[in-house]
């Protein structure tokens, strides 16, 4: 915790603390009281056994120096650090107009996460994950780290801060690949001088024959969500490898989907004259969820139809 009250009721900073006076949670209104070891920076701690709904403890030295730096390079923009929300019942690391942002650096159950993003956009605000060190990705996301995406002019991208080279980056945007799975380019702002420096992403060639003779090697491994893929095709008396050749080119939506896209593509594939909506109605078939709290999954599902429409057309 980064801001406390005073005995006169002011929010003071702990990176501008003089003494070591007693302090007052804004959160639960308990004593807290000042820490400023060697460890982590100069930060507010409750005392053992404090129960305090909007603020945790034990927060790390990455998190602690992470939201310094974030509100540092905002203030010019009126972000408020740890500002509380009393009608949400939450506090975010920082807001900065009616953007809420969460910096997270430690794991954090997915049901916690869709709670508090949903309930920030209930509530008109526009919450902004940004991810720590050990969540920066690889080539395979994982489902936290898919969930966390944004998508904006059919792009898909990500937030990471590097708290050590004092980078905010931009990952995106992300696009899937049958061979390397997730590949992005970075769009970095260091946060001291607000240099910007951009670096392009290794993007392999999309082949949809390559694509398609690739499923049929999977598929002689049998791995369960291929084959469960497969079976969808096998109810409708088609093959996940046998579809016309538009239907394995690269798409941007293949990040949500994967292999899956190739289903949302044959639905349409059946009845090519139908309206979007009786389209939307033949996927509710498909039991799949959408995890994807910061994306409009309607939004998502115009565009791939109307990509059918063009490939299709080819």
């Amino acid at each position: 915790m980064l801001m406390a009250r005073n005995g006169q009721g002011q929010l003071i900073s702990s990176l501008e603390m003089t003494d070591s006076g007693d302090m007052i949670c804004p959160g639960c209104h308990q004593r807290v009281y000042f820490k400023n070891g060697r460890q982590k920076i100069p930060h507010f701690a409750h005392r053992a056994h404090a129960d305090c709904d909007t603020f945790s403890e034990g927060e790390t030295k990455e998190h602690l120096q992470g939201k310094e730096l974030l509100a540092r390079f905002l203030v010019k923009d009126e972000g408020v650090l740890e500002a509380y929300l009393p009608q949400l019942r939450q506090r975010p690391d920082i807001l900065w107009n009616k953007r809420a942002l969460e910096f997270q650096c430690s794991p954090l159950p997915f049901q916690r996460f869709q709670e508090r993003t949903t309930n920030y956009q209930r509530h008109g605000y526009h919450p902004w994950w940004i991810l720590g060190r050990r969540f920066y990705p690889k080539k395979k996301f994982s489902h936290f780290q898919k969930a966390c995406c944004y998508y904006t002019k059919r792009q898909i991208y990500l937030w990471h801060l590097s708290v050590e080279h004092g980078k905010l980056q931009r990952l995106g945007p992300v696009i899937w690949h049958y061979h390397t799975e997730n590949s992005f380019a970075k769009k970095s702002w260091q946060l001291t001088d607000r240099t910007i420096y951009q670096e392009k992403a290794r993007i392999s060639h999309w082949h949809p024959d390559e694509y398609r003779e690739l499923l049929a090697q999977k598929l002689i491994h049998s791995p369960k969500q291929l084959l469960l893929l497969q079976e969808q095709f096998y109810l409708r008396g088609q093959t996940l490898t046998t579809l016309p050749k538009w239907c394995y080119q690269a798409s941007t939506f293949s990040f949500f989907f994967e292999e899956r896209l190739l289903l949302l593509r044959y639905l349409y594939l059946l009845h090519p004259q139908q309206t979007f909506q009786e389209w939307i109605s033949r996927l509710k078939c498909l039991t799949w969820r959408w995890d994807f709290p910061l994306i409009d999954q309607r939004t998502v599902l115009w565009q791939i139809f109307q990509e059918c429409r063009v490939l299709a057309g080819q």
